[in-house]
């Protein structure tokens, strides 16, 4: 998007505007998310959030229910199938406990 709105000229890259240079920059950002936001011409944007992600996981619970931890065989197909063994509920079916919890919290 940006490269092709650069092109057009509808943004600016950013060295225009600002006196940082690439070694300012990357000693403040990892260089990976940086190249996110660089198109032909220059950089247009600089983040201001990140979102990794992460799986955070209770192992006495995944032996409880029978669940070996993730590994790297994981996929995302395991990981769902996993969270509806994980998922508990009560009697009348309403969840007492999710086997899967996504958070939206950035880090920065």
């Amino acid at each position: 998007m940006a490269e092709t709105l650069g092109k057009r000229g509808v943004i600016l890259p950013l060295e225009r505007f600002i006196a940082a240079d690439d070694q300012d920059l990357t000693e403040t950002f990892y260089p990976y998310v940086l190249d996110q936001f660089r198109g032909e011409g220059g950089l247009y944007a600089l983040p201001i959030d990140a979102n990794p992600l992460l799986l955070y996981y209770d192992p006495a619970y995944f032996r409880l229910r029978g669940v070996s931890p993730p590994d790297e065989t994981w996929t995302w197909d395991d990981l769902a199938a996993n969270a509806l063994i994980l998922t508990r509920r009560d009697g009348e079916g309403q969840v007492t406990r999710w086997g899967l919890m996504p958070h939206f919290r950035g880090l920065w």
